[in-house]
C-alpha cells in the first residue's frame, strides 16, 4: 500500500515534466495498486493483494518501457523495461495459479464445516443417558408409540398393541391415557374373536347337520382351548352333546325296528354308525342282540355268495366275495372266499370271452 501511494506521489510530482505520458502512467498504477491493496485489506486476503499488486506494478513497467521506445536514446531502457513487465506478468500468473491450486487442496483436505457440525451433533447425542435421551425425545417417542399401537390394531397384533399400552403407562407414565388404550385394544379384540367364535360356531353345527358328530366334537374342543372363557363355546359343548344323545336314541329306536322287520342288513348298517355313540355299558345292553345282526349279516352274505356260485354268476360271486373279505376279513370264511377269488376271476374272464 506505502509503494502504491509512493507512485502516486512520484505521479503527482512529475506531471509537469517533459514526458507528460509517464506521471499519468504512475498515477493509475498507484490507483490500481492502492485500490488492490484496499479490497485485499477488506477481504483480508494477503495473498491477493501481493498478486494484483504485482500485476500492477508489471503492466507499469511494460508501459513505461513502451513510451521510452520513442525516444532513440531509451531505447535500449524502454526495451529492458517492458522485457521485465512481460516477465513480471508471466512470474505473477503462474505463481497465482500455483497458490490457487494449493489453496484448493487445502480446502479439499479441510472438512466441510456442516459435516464438523453434524458430527459434533452425533457425539453430543451418543453421549446421552437414556433417561436423557427419553427426555428430550419425549413428545416424539409418544407420538411414534400412538401410532404403532394404531398399527398393531388394524393389523390385529393385539398382543403387541397391549405391550406399547403398558410401556406407555411404565416408561412414560400416562397411566390413565394407556387404560383408555388398553381399554380399545380389548374392546376391538374381543369384538374380532366374538365374530371368529361365532363363524367357528356355524361351522361345527354344520357338520353336526351332515352328521360329523366327530368332527365337530373335535371343533368343539379345539375352540375350547382356544377361547377358553367364551360362555358360547359351553353352549356349543352341550348343544354338541344333546345332539349326540339324540342322535343315539334315533338309531337305538331304529336297530329295533329292523331287527323286528327281519332286515337284517338294514340293521347291520345302523349298528355300525350306533357303535360309534355307546358308552361300554349301553353296548353291553345291547351286546345279544347286536352279536345276533352280526351272525345273520354274515350268513347272509355267506348265502349270497355260495348261490353265485352254484348259478355261475361269477360277477356276483366276486363282488359278494369281495364284500365278505372287506367286513370280516379275519374270519376264516373270508380266507376261503380269497382263496377262490382268483378262479373266480378266470371263470368271468372265460364267461365273457364265451359270450362274444
Amino acid at each position: 500500500m506505502l509503494i502504491s501511494a509512493g507512485v502516486v506521489a512520484l505521479g503527482i510530482s512529475t506531471y509537469s515534466n517533459e514526458y507528460s505520458i509517464l506521471p499519468t502512467i504512475h498515477l493509475v498504477a498507484g490507483l490500481l495498486g492502492l485500490t488492490g491493496a484496499i479490497i485485499g485489506w477488506v477481504l483480508g486476503n494477503q495473498n491477493a493483494m501481493l498478486f494484483w499488486f504485482s500485476g500492477v506494478l508489471s503492466l507499469m513497467l511494460v508501459a513505461i518501457g513502451y513510451q521510452y521506445l520513442d525516444d532513440p536514446t531509451m531505447e535500449i531502457a524502454g526495451t529492458a523495461l517492458m522485457g521485465a513487465g512481460f516477465l513480471g506478468l508471466v512470474f505473477t500468473t503462474a505463481l497465482y495459479a500455483l497458490f490457487s491450486r494449493l489453496n484448493d487442496n487445502r480446502s479439499e483436505e479441510l472438512p466441510d464445516q456442516r459435516s464438523v457440525k453434524l458430527l459434533e451433533l452425533i457425539y453430543s447425542q451418543t453421549m446421552l443417558s437414556d433417561t436423557a435421551r427419553r427426555v428430550l425425545y419425549r413428545e416424539r417417542e409418544l407420538a411414534l408409540l400412538r401410532r404403532t399401537i394404531e398399527e398393531d390394531i388394524e393389523k390385529g397384533d393385539f398382543n403387541a398393541a397391549l405391550v406399547l399400552c403398558q410401556d406407555m403407562e411404565q416408561l412414560f407414565g400416562y397411566a390413565e391415557e394407556a387404560d383408555e388404550a388398553r381399554e380399545r385394544v380389548l374392546e376391538i379384540r374381543n369384538a374380532k374373536q366374538a365374530a371368529q367364535i361365532d363363524e367357528k360356531i356355524s361351522g361345527v353345527h354344520r357338520m353336526l347337520e351332515r352328521g360329523s358328530w366327530r368332527k365337530a366334537e373335535l371343533a368343539a374342543t379345539r375352540l375350547h382351548r382356544l377361547y377358553p372363557d367364551s360362555p358360547k363355546l359351553q353352549e356349543l359343548e352341550q348343544n354338541i352333546k344333546i345332539a349326540m344323545e339324540d342322535r343315539k336314541r334315533m338309531l337305538h329306536s331304529h336297530f329295533v325296528s329292523s331287527i323286528a322287520s327281519g332286515d337284517t342288513e338294514r340293521s347291520m348298517g345302523i349298528l355300525r354308525e350306533l357303535d360309534r355313540y355307546l358308552s361300554p355299558e349301553e353296548a353291553e345292553a345291547i351286546r345279544a342282540s347286536a352279536q345276533e345282526v352280526i351272525n345273520g349279516h354274515r350268513e347272509l352274505l355267506s348265502n349270497r355268495f355260495r348261490e353265485a356260485v352254484s348259478a355261475h354268476e361269477w360277477g356276483e360271486a366276486i363282488r359278494a366275495g369281495e364284500h365278505i373279505m372287506m367286513e370280516y376279513p379275519m374270519d376264516t370264511m373270508a380266507a376261503e372266499v380269497g382263496e377262490m377269488m382268483d378262479r373266480l376271476h378266470e371263470r368271468q374272464q372265460a364267461s365273457e370271452s364265451a359270450s362274444e
